[in-house]
């Protein structure tokens, strides 16, 4: 009998902390308004506390300036994190916010701004694309470019667009330096196959034909 008003006890005490729980309200202290705690957010790092939907409007006005998010107290940097303002922002504000994050590790050197009107994303130079490169070593000077953000392709010399992997420019693909010709002034390469030669003692000793990969 003893146990069984105890553990009536328990719950009915559990219940009214949990009722209590939800009785209990918050002023934020930026736009005043009076808040269910549970729509409060406590920034990670400082504890400053704030509501959730003055939370989304600052972190949103931000992103959309091309800034990083910060904790809004006066004087206080503390950066807002991505995991903790889940609990406030929409998906795709959290897109913004992983990007701005990634663009802020950037070398300012390195940042690359592409010419595509259609496209603002930010990059840095390791991350260009040399569509002609990966496959052969003669186009170890090709001037093109993908957009990873939204696949644009272009030349980076002069910034026209690429077309269905052919440039629309007359900028050279490749240096000159790095094609071998005969005493003909012919090209030894093809589309299709490379002739490979090496110099011993001033002569040029013939290898044989490789299949371009």
């Amino acid at each position: 009998m003893k146990l069984a008003r105890d553990s009536m006890y328990s719950q009915i005490t559990k219940a009214l902390a949990v009722d209590t729980r939800k009785d209990i309200r918050e002023t934020c202290t930026i736009c005043l308004e009076d808040t269910d705690v549970s729509k409060i957010h406590a920034v990670e790092g400082c504890a400053h506390r704030f509501c959730f939907s003055y939370m989304k409007e600052h972190v949103k006005v931000k992103l959309l300036h091309g800034m990083l998010p910060a904790c809004p107290q006066d004087g206080c940097t503390t950066k807002l994190s991505v995991e903790g303002s889940k609990m406030f922002l929409s998906a795709q504000l959290l897109e913004i916010m992983v990007e701005r994050i990634r663009e802020g590790q950037i070398h300012p050197r390195q940042k690359i701004y592409f010419p595509y009107p259609k496209c603002s994303a930010l990059m840095s130079l390791s991350e260009l694309i040399h569509p002609m490169q990966e496959s052969c070593s003669k186009y170890t000077a090709a001037d093109a470019a993908t957009l990873r953000k939204c696949g644009y392709e272009f030349c980076y010399t002069c910034g026209k667009e690429w077309k269905e992997k052919k440039a629309t420019c007359s900028c050279p693909l490749w240096e000159e330096s790095n094609i071998i010709h005969d005493d003909n002034g012919d090209d030894y390469y093809d589309e299709e196959e490379y002739d490979y030669y090496y110099e011993d003692d001033d002569e040029k000793v013939y290898l044989g034909e490789w299949d371009v990969l």
